[in-house]
């Protein structure tokens, strides 16, 4: 909790007036990693199904027997429009959309923590964190400003 990483995020998120959440992409780790430093995210292990969240990225239920579950989640990029669920593990899923999809606006999520540089236009680089010793190098952090 004392990385630069942590310092950063909780700069960010204490100076946030709206208190927004937050969306790790591209693995387990960094949204764990964002729970335990009291950031509110979409990640985390969920311990009952969230019908009323996971809806809102499928409402037609097409994905129902992927997100109806414990699970850890975890999220991944996907085409502009597209909104796909895959399980990974009987208790791991991958919800894969766009960080510029509606959804995500819908749901007050105007921070992005990712392992890859992102060319998304309704995102704004607000840092890179990299640092010896880190569990994954370089990490961007983003926020969507649309």
């Amino acid at each position: 909790i004392n990385t630069e990483l942590s310092k950063t995020v909780k700069e960010i998120d204490s100076s946030d007036k709206i208190s927004s959440r937050w969306i790790a992409y591209d693995g387990i780790i960094l949204g764990n990693y964002l729970i335990a430093n009291g950031i509110n995210s979409l990640n985390s292990v969920h311990l009952y199904p969230q019908n009323d969240l996971w809806e809102r990225f499928d409402p037609q239920s097409k994905y129902k027997t992927i997100w109806n579950r414990y699970a850890h989640v975890t999220f991944a990029s996907n085409s502009a429009d597209k909104i796909d669920f895959v399980l990974n593990h009987a208790d791991v899923f991958t919800v894969k959309v766009n960080p510029c999809n509606n959804v995500f606006k819908e749901l007050d999520v105007r921070y992005f923590v990712m392992v890859g540089k992102s060319n998304e236009t309704c995102l704004t680089q607000l840092g890179t964190i990299s640092h010896p010793g880190a569990f994954i190098n370089p990490i961007y952090i983003y926020q969507r400003t649309n």
